[in-house]
Formats: C-alpha cells, sequence, structure tokens
C-alpha cells in the first residue's frame, strides 16, 4: 500500500485481518505507518491510544508467527489460530477499526 494507504483500504482489509495469521501479519505489517507522527491518517488526540494498539496487535502477531514457525510452518495452521490466537486478534482488530472509524 505504501504512501497510497488510505482509511478506507485499512477498514477493508480490518474485517479480514483475523480470518487467519497471515492475513493478520499482513494487517500488521501495513498499520505500522499508522504509529509515526506524520501519518496524515492519525489525529495527534488519538496517536497514543493507536500506538498502543498497534503495539499489542504486533505482540499477538509475533506470539502467533513464532508459534507457527515452531511447528514448521505449516500449509493448514487454521486449527491452532483459531483456538489461540484469533479471538485476541478479533478483539484488537475491532478496537484499531473503532479508533479509524472516528
Amino acid at each position: 500500500m505504501g504512501n497510497k494507504m488510505n482509511i478506507d483500504e485499512l477498514l477493508s482489509q480490518a474485517k479480514l485481518a483475523s480470518e487467519d495469521h497471515v492475513k493478520f501479519a499482513r494487517f500488521v505489517a501495513v498499520t505500522e505507518a499508522l504509529c509515526d507522527e506524520q501519518s496524515p491518517l492519525v489525529s495527534a488526540e488519538r496517536l497514543s491510544v493507536i500506538r498502543d494498539t498497534w503495539f499489542e496487535l504486533e505482540l499477538i502477531n509475533a506470539l502467533a508467527l513464532d508459534e507457527w514457525e515452531s511447528h514448521g510452518k505449516p500449509a493448514d495452521w487454521t486449527e491452532v489460530w483459531n483456538s489461540r490466537f484469533r479471538s485476541d486478534a478479533q478483539e484488537l482488530v475491532g478496537k484499531l477499526y473503532n479508533l479509524l472509524s472516528l
């Protein structure tokens, strides 16, 4: 997405982000740009909360990817993702979605 990132694209990606670990990892990578003080997408008032939320997203992402890699990077990791990470991912993506929708 690079410099062409916009709120509508982020919100669209957010709706699918917690479906699996790959989509979640991509979403976390793309939304890192929101933490930049120069981001035109984030108001100064919301920057701190968005950074905190993104950090939590990154923690879930790191834990999930570490576990996925330790299992040998299986092509189908749905059961583990759904049972261990999806709920937290959905909650945090929803929180970020709400912050961006304001």
